[in-house]
């Protein structure tokens, strides 16, 4: 189902926010469905074409590879934002807490899941 407006002029979302849709619907789709969640199941959750899919990230590696790489730059946020002016322990502390906020979510427990479980394919 197309949640696109049936106007006669279809407007074309921006790059990035068709970048994130995918995104958004490959961790979702990996942490239900593993890495055998399929690319058509991916673009379909998206809202986009395949060839869209296919033009954004060239495989499902890679769409894996950038998921995992945009929720580690997540998790390291909080120290490289705060850390130059102060204390070393309240950087820390502040960080633990934003992590365990952050890490111990259902979602991310289950892409930590889905992560070990195609840790094989991915060493």
């Amino acid at each position: 189902m197309s949640r696109r407006a049936s106007n006669a002029v279809e407007t074309s979302p921006a790059p990035s926010s068709t970048r994130a849709r995918i995104m958004d619907a490959g961790a979702a789709l990996f942490r239900e469905q593993g890495y055998e969640a399929s690319m058509d199941a991916i673009a379909a959750a998206a809202d986009v074409s395949k060839q869209t899919l296919y033009n954004q990230f060239g495989s499902k590696e890679e769409l894996f590879k950038s998921i995992i790489t945009d929720r580690a730059a997540a998790l390291r946020a909080p120290l490289a934002a705060s850390a130059p002016n102060r204390h070393p322990r309240e950087v820390l502390t502040d960080v633990a807490r934003q992590y365990y906020e952050l890490a111990f979510t259902v979602q991310s427990l289950g892409f930590f899941r889905t992560i070990i479980a195609a840790g094989q394919r991915f060493p």
